[in-house]
């Protein structure tokens, strides 16, 4: 399902990983917290570029729950050094998997 040929446009849909209390892992669906939905903008915010993902789908702990009304995420772009999560360094931010193309929706 991960798609890295190409970097994340406007419109398409995608996954965004959270760091939930089983750290939102790609690998432990079960588990895993995640949003989707489809990217309507890609902006820069005080030096860090953002995705601005409308929201569809929310699962966390691998069940899914309601969505709110017009709920927004705006996470970093893919490759953005972050804080690790055990505040031991820098680690890069890799949460955003595209699920589909733009072209395809």
């Amino acid at each position: 399902m991960r798609d890295t040929s190409s970097p994340i446009v406007v419109g398409d849909r995608v996954r965004r990983y959270s760091r939930g209390p089983y750290n939102g892992s790609h690998k432990d669906e079960e588990h895993a917290s995640f949003v989707e939905g489809v990217v309507f903008a890609i902006k820069e915010i005080l030096l860090t570029t953002r995705v601005y993902i409308k929201v569809d789908r929310i699962v966390y702990n691998g069940k899914e729950v309601s969505v709110p009304d017009n709920y927004i995420v705006n996470p970093p772009v893919n490759g953005t050094p972050i804080v690790s999560p055990d505040f031991r360094g820098v680690d890069t931010y890799d949460g955003i998997v595209r699920i589909a193309h733009a072209e395809v929706l």
